[in-house]
């Protein structure tokens, strides 16, 4: 049962992203929406440790530092997928979306756009750029 419109608005948006992924005719697709949803989900629940696996080793670094100065105060009411572009011969796909968030004490809720990138490489997906709005918040966030 969801408890709050922030669930509902994860599950309807993750319902619309399973949608687009059927039009996609790789055989990466359902790993792509599953990797997908469980990164967001661990964004959202500030499950740190459980991103960097999922971002390309690279860029692992730079979300550590460009993040911790705001992981404690960062609250993510919702992420919601508007588009993704697949790029099938490159095994690529660009997410684009909304986010709900908060950085504490302010309490005013802020309306964003994100941006990801993601390749499909040794049988795995993973993030390769991001951008989120609440990065501008970040003193350490330049290697993003």
């Amino acid at each position: 049962m969801m408890k709050s419109i922030s669930d509902f608005v994860f599950v309807f948006s993750s319902f619309l992203f399973f949608v687009s992924c059927a039009s996609f005719g790789s055989h990466h697709r359902n790993e792509f929406s599953t990797t997908v949803s469980e990164f967001h989900s661990h964004l959202k629940w500030k499950n740190f440790g459980k991103l960097l696996p999922i971002i390309t080793p690279k860029n692992q670094s730079c979300f550590s530092q460009g993040f911790e100065p705001i992981k404690e105060p960062l609250m993510i009411e919702s992420i919601s997928i508007a588009n993704v572009h697949w790029s099938e011969d490159k095994n690529q796909a660009k997410v684009t979306g909304m986010i709900l968030y908060f950085i504490e004490p302010d309490m005013i809720l802020k309306k964003g756009t994100f941006a990801e990138e993601w390749t499909f490489h040794d049988n795995e997906w993973s993030v390769q750029t991001f951008l989120y709005p609440f990065a501008n918040d970040s003193p350490h966030i330049e290697c993003l």
